[in-house]
């Protein structure tokens, strides 16, 4: 069975794989609400989905741990209770859950558009702006050449 480096990040119930650690596109994503079990084998974590099984390796015990506890705690919205962690590593599950309950779920198909994001151009962000000076001074607009974002600022 041969593995491959890959980078993991974890928002609400997707864990992304990517290539790289500035990759911005994911190689694989898993939807962790057919989650079934998550067991720790070794150094290793194996995901059993509906239908599918993951099997991550980590470099080193707490690692395997941290993980298994971030995946446990999304899924479930609650603190698991057979954690073997430190007081700061508990801190940080508490604080994800916190911000998960506050920010509510998150789904891969419609990633949230910021409310200071607008479909116009650069002269009409402009000018949106100065008509809206008590509103703030920052807005997001399409990028150029139709990639990314850019920032208009009014000073």
């Amino acid at each position: 069975q041969g593995y491959r480096r890959v980078w993991a990040g974890l928002r609400g119930l997707k864990l992304a794989f990517y290539g790289g650690p500035q990759e911005q596109q994911p190689l694989e994503v898993l939807d962790l609400g057919e989650l079934v079990t998550v067991q720790a084998e070794g150094g290793a974590l194996v995901l059993k989905l509906k239908g599918q099984e993951v099997t991550m390796k980590v470099e080193s015990w707490e690692t395997q741990e941290m993980w298994r506890g971030f995946i446990l705690t999304m899924t479930k919205m609650k603190l698991p209770r057979d954690l073997d962690l430190l007081p700061g590593h508990i801190f940080q599950l508490l604080e994800a859950l916190r911000e998960e309950r506050r920010d509510g779920p998150v789904s891969a198909a419609s990633p949230a558009t910021p409310v200071c994001f607008f479909e116009v151009t650069r002269p009409e962000a402009e000018r949106l702006l100065e008509q809206s000076a008590g509103r703030g001074n920052l807005l997001l607009r399409p990028g150029g050449h139709g990639q990314g974002v850019s920032v208009t600022t009014r000073q």
